[in-house]
């Protein structure tokens, strides 16, 4: 799961850089259309590139990637927090049974 985890985060990083970039785009192609340009040249280059369609499309991409990415770093987690959870408990029980002789010398 470590190869898997470790080769898809480049892989996750582009697709949301490509992601920022479309949107910067798209507001680009807005911004022109808004503030004058009375030709329809912006417009139909944002179709004709089927940029609706890829702006839908790598964001989707994205989410997947980082979820997977998210899967393969929950299980690197949990294997490295199991032995420490029963070694810091098999340590209470050793520190408390090493407490309840100390107070029982005291006692007597």
């Amino acid at each position: 799961m470590k190869k898997i985890t470790n080769f898809l985060t480049p892989l996750a990083v582009l697709v949301f850089v490509g992601s920022c970039l479309v949107s910067i785009f798209c507001l680009l192609v807005v911004s022109v259309r808004l503030f004058g340009t009375e030709d329809e040249m912006p417009l139909i280059f944002y179709r004709s590139m089927n940029i609706p369609v890829i702006s839908v499309a790598i964001p989707l991409m994205g989410i997947i990637l980082f979820a997977a990415i998210l899967l393969g770093l929950r299980g690197k987690a949990i294997e490295a927090i199991h032995p420490t959870i029963f070694e810091s408990a098999a340590n209470r029980s050793v520190g408390l049974a090493v407490k309840k002789e100390e107070s029982l010398h005291k006692a007597a």
